[in-house]
């Protein structure tokens, strides 16, 4: 089950998949109690009060303090490499097996904007549950779904609260291609490994 949301307040990119054991199963009722606690906590505050607006300070505040983008991990590189879609965008996903304890994890990488995001969570046999995370801290999504015969993956990409269930389809890729990032509007490669195709933003 994944950790209470204090735990992952702590918590960076790098050691964001060490923490999360058998994700995929958490249950409405788990979510509720954190929010539950979420709450609590803030109305325990001193001076908090309910439905309090934001005072224009605390807006800009928090308006100049966006989330980093992240960036491909070369730690993941190594790992299975999977060429596919996620609700119709190309994306390139490197996804195996933890090396100090159990669980899966990796991450997926949008081919049309750059966009990494990780991914962290279980294989029984033939069946896929990984929680996904785009800043390392908190759960952005969940994919529940099964491998085939020939090593590709048919899965669900949901929400947090599972909404807005997404197709997963991805197949074994067998070489290595051009790790992404975004610079100045162009999609450009950082890293070329094996067979590389050239990915560009329009001009």
């Amino acid at each position: 089950m994944p950790r209470a949301a204090a735990a992952f307040a702590r918590m960076g990119s790098k050691d964001w998949s060490k923490e999360q054991h058998n994700v995929g199963r958490h249950s409405k009722s788990h979510r509720a109690l954190v929010v539950a606690g979420a709450l609590a906590a803030c109305f325990a505050m001193p001076g908090a009060s309910i439905a309090q607006p934001l005072t224009p300070d605390a807006r800009q505040q928090d308006d100049t303090a966006p989330a980093r983008p992240l960036r491909p991990n070369p730690e993941f590189a190594r790992l299975p490499r999977y060429e596919g879609t996620l609700g119709g965008r190309p994306i390139v996903v490197h996804l195996g097996p933890k090396t100090d304890e159990e669980g899966v994890h990796g991450e997926y990488q949008f081919a049309d904007t750059g966009e990494v995001i990780l991914l962290a969570g279980d294989r029984d046999g033939d069946t896929l549950e990984v929680e996904e995370s785009n800043d390392g801290t908190n759960i952005t999504g969940v994919w529940i779904g099964r491998f085939d015969a020939a090593g590709g993956l048919k899965a669900d990409r949901m929400n947090a609260d599972e909404s807005d269930p997404q197709p997963v389809v991805l197949r074994a890729a067998p070489g290595k291609r051009a790790a992404l990032q975004v610079r100045d509007g162009r999609v450009q490669e950082i890293e070329t490994v094996g067979n590389v195709v050239m990915l560009r933003s329009d001009d």
